[in-house]
């Protein structure tokens, strides 16, 4: 089992399954530090699909502890948190993933999160990016 079998799993929808490639390939010693980050930002992607955002937050907060610069997990955790109605928390991790990256999803979870807390100018402006 690989990375790219695990990936194709997960981008079938058979998500245990997926899981449970990643878990294994994690048992790997040789795997590099990039790849730990990308294992552990997929299973934040698994577990919130799936409904458990609690370890969804671990696997994204992990992800960042390796990868500072993973825009993909600062806006999964900005979503969780938003849904949550942590609005300031939410934020700040739109912004961390727009500092890597000027994708136009966190762009619209920014602009959610402001209408959420009635700043509608700012929300607004984000819809438009």
């Amino acid at each position: 089992m690989n990375f790219d079998t695990c990936i194709k799993l997960q981008l079938e929808g058979q998500l245990t399954n997926a899981e449970l490639c990643y878990k294994k390939l994690l048992k790997n010693k040789k795997i590099s530090k990039t790849t730990i980050a990308n294992i552990y930002c997929n299973l934040g992607i698994i577990c919130f699909a799936t409904k458990r955002e609690g370890e969804a937050i671990t696997f994204f907060k992990d992800t960042i502890n390796l990868n500072p610069h993973s825009y993909i997990a600062y806006n999964n955790l900005g979503l969780i948190l938003s849904r949550n109605k942590k609005y300031d928390e939410a934020e700040r991790n739109f912004f961390l993933a727009l500092k890597y990256k000027h994708h136009p999803k966190t762009y619209f979870n920014l602009a959610l999160t402001y209408e959420n807390t009635g700043k509608i100018n700012k929300a607004l402006k984000n819809y438009e990016k």
